[in-house]
């Protein structure tokens, strides 16, 4: 009698080693198990299967969804997983079709080096190579997290930690809709959605000064409020969560801001200024100089931009012998 195997077994060929799958191929019955509701099944190559009964059929077996064929070679789109026994797939890893998933919604495939084959969802899987990873990153790449520590997902990720890439970002940044990399990090549940910009394959530098992440610092300068309501004001304590982006110094986050703010080390103490109700503080004298002769020095610079704009304005007037269509 001759069946349809309709199972996700494959064999290796002698010759090639090349993997063989076997769903759908017809074989003949040459033994039968009875105790054991086995079989086994001899093919046209002279390459034999045992098998339960519930992996064979008279009938051939339905297609595979999406178009697939049995042994052909498809390509993960999705980020990569890692099984508890060892087994992974990774970004962009080939791998070869064996039969339908378990659901009947998707695709069994077995990808080298693993011990079983796995069960994928159509969407991680394309006919095509996977397109490659924003920065010219590869999958399973170990980098760094240079950017101010920062919530991402629910979870707080530190200047300096490191993470394995897993695939291409889920979603662009909410704000310059720039694309990135879905990044594991060891202590985070879940893979997070990290922009390009602040990963690299080299560690950061370290903070200037000696200053550490989590270090708790007190601002000197003057009061300030910025348009989307967050605030800086004088004596406040905030968090070190990273370098500045701007200048030689500390982004510093502050409880009920939205966002860290870049600050230099000079409007920064590990003393309270608050503490002397009389007089103002040394720090808060240092911090009022600095900011009145940056404040000067934006004056002088905008004056000397007006001059000259004037000055050219009058060299014009001279040299067009006055209004257009005087002569």
């Amino acid at each position: 009698d001759e069946l349809y195997f309709t199972g996700k077994d494959y064999l290796v060929e002698a010759r090639s080693g090349r993997r063989k799958a076997l769903h759908g191929a017809r074989g003949k019955v040459i033994g039968i198990e009875p105790l054991q509701q086995s079989l086994t099944l001899l093919f046209a190559a002279g390459n034999s299967v045992s098998c339960g009964v519930d992996a064979v059929s008279r009938e051939p077996p339905p297609r595979l969804p999406g178009g697939y064929r049995p042994g052909q070679l498809v390509y993960s789109v999705a980020e990569s997983i890692h099984f508890e026994d060892g087994d992974k797939v990774l970004y962009g890893a080939v791998g070869e079709v064996l039969c339908h998933n378990s659901a009947g919604n998707g695709l069994c495939v077995y990808f080298e080096g693993n011990k079983e084959p796995i069960d994928c969802q159509l969407p991680d899987l394309s006919w095509a190579p996977a397109p490659p990873l924003p920065g010219g990153y590869v999958s399973g790449e170990r980098l760094y997290f240079t950017g101010p520590k920062q919530l991402v997902s629910g979870y707080m990720v530190n200047y300096g930690e490191v993470g394995v890439v897993a695939g291409p970002s889920s979603e662009p940044c909410p704000t310059t809709a720039r694309t990135g990399l879905k990044m594991k990090f060891a202590n985070a549940e879940e893979t997070l959605n990290c922009i390009v910009e602040v990963l690299s394959r080299e560690p950061p530098l370290p903070l200037p000064d000696g200053h550490c992440t989590g270090e708790q610092l007190y601002f000197t300068g003057l009061n300030i409020s910025y348009p989307d309501g967050d605030r800086l004001v004088f004596g406040a304590r905030g968090t070190v969560v990273g370098p500045s982006k701007d200048e030689p110094g500390l982004a510093v986050y502050f409880p009920g801001n939205k966002e860290p703010i870049n600050i230099g080390l000079e409007f920064l103490t590990f003393d309270d200024p608050t503490d002397d109700a009389v007089e103002p503080s040394a720090a808060r004298l240092r911090a009022r100089r600095a900011l009145a002769a940056r404040k000067g020095a934006q004056d002088r610079m905008a004056g000397a931009s007006r001059a000259e704009g004037e000055a050219e304005a009058e060299r014009r007037q001279r040299l067009g012998g006055g209004a257009p269509g005087g002569g």
